[in-house]
């Protein structure tokens, strides 16, 4: 399938957001490139309903307890607290917050899938980069709500993987940021199976494991069996990556007979690709599949979906 020579990225793309990090470990030295997208990702966090990322307070959420307030209409009655309501002479009710001290484990795929560029080849404009700048925003956002974060990384050259266990605090971007910020993807096979054998040795907590890559159906049958393993002990998000090409393909003008066959390949193939994925899915049915500029937003949304929920 030919790649159309006009497809280009619009600068000022409401839906894209750059990487939200703390600088990395003293020392340390950072592409220009990484260092003007980290100061534009703290601008970015500063704004999350702005780009699209849905928060939410809800009064009576979550399981943990957070404390006492009065009672407002439409409020759920089995909240209300009946001796703090006769202390007070008035309704008063148990308001909950998202479980905190939870573990959120990203599994970033560095293998040869993640090498796609289809926006020209600007600088900072990868698909990994894109990648790098979704792990370090939802980080930041699961770190303020009190969960701890991890990564690992794989599909890169022996003895090249990053690892970076599971901690708390804000100060964790500055790990994550230390050990991630000069990964670049290779010309390896990315290994889901070992990947997972791997964590599954590391990480004996329960957590949300959220697995980022660049999903092709060939991969179908080697990736479901580590999600197989991932999901007897955790709670697994599955996230991958969607070419922008394909959908300008899909919706370009019928304008000749090539125009006309790039579009049927192009649907045959994202036909093809969103089978393969959605047979992936399990009854939780916890999937992204998103164009590089979005997810991480996406993937953000998701992990408030899956908090409010309770799943983890």
């Amino acid at each position: 399938m030919r790649r159309r020579t006009s497809a280009s990225a619009r600068a000022g793309d409401s839906g894209s957001c750059s990487i939200a990090s703390a600088p990395p470990r003293r020392g340390a030295c950072i592409p220009t490139s990484r260092r003007w997208r980290a100061t534009r990702g703290w601008l970015a966090i500063a704004r999350l309903q702005e780009i699209g990322i849905k928060t939410y307070q809800l009064r009576g959420g979550g399981t943990d307890f957070k404390e006492l307030s009065e009672y407002r209409a439409g409020e759920p009655v089995r909240h209300i607290d009946w001796r703090a309501t006769v202390r007070a002479g008035k309704p008063i009710v148990r308001e909950f917050q998202d479980e905190r001290d939870q573990c959120v484990m990203l599994l970033v795929d560095c293998g040869r899938r993640m090498r796609a560029d289809d926006r020209g080849g600007a600088a900072g404009t990868t698909h990994f980069d894109q990648v790098l700048n979704a792990v370090m925003l939802l980080s930041y956002v699961a770190l303020k709500q009190g969960d701890a974060v991890g990564a690992m990384t794989f599909g890169a050259a022996a003895g090249g993987a990053r690892h970076v266990a599971p901690r708390k605090g804000v100060q964790t971007l500055n790990a994550l940021m230390g050990q991630l910020y000069d990964v670049q993807p290779t010309a390896t096979h990315s290994d889901y199976v070992d990947v997972a054998q791997e964590l599954l040795r590391k990480q004996h907590k329960r957590a949300l494991i959220i697995v980022i890559t660049n999903f092709r159906d060939e991969d179908s049958t080697e990736l479901r069996h580590a999600l197989r393993l991932l999901r007897q002990r955790h709670l697994v998000l599955l996230a991958s990556l969607r070419e922008r090409i394909v959908g300008e393909l899909l919706t370009q003008p019928l304008t000749s007979g090539d125009a006309a066959i790039d579009v049927a390949s192009a649907h045959v193939y994202e036909q093809s690709r969103r089978d393969a994925f959605n047979r992936l899915a399990t009854r939780d049915a916890l999937m992204v599949d998103a164009e590089p500029e979005r997810l991480g937003i996406e993937l953000v949304n998701r992990y408030h979906a899956v908090k409010r929920a309770g799943l983890i």
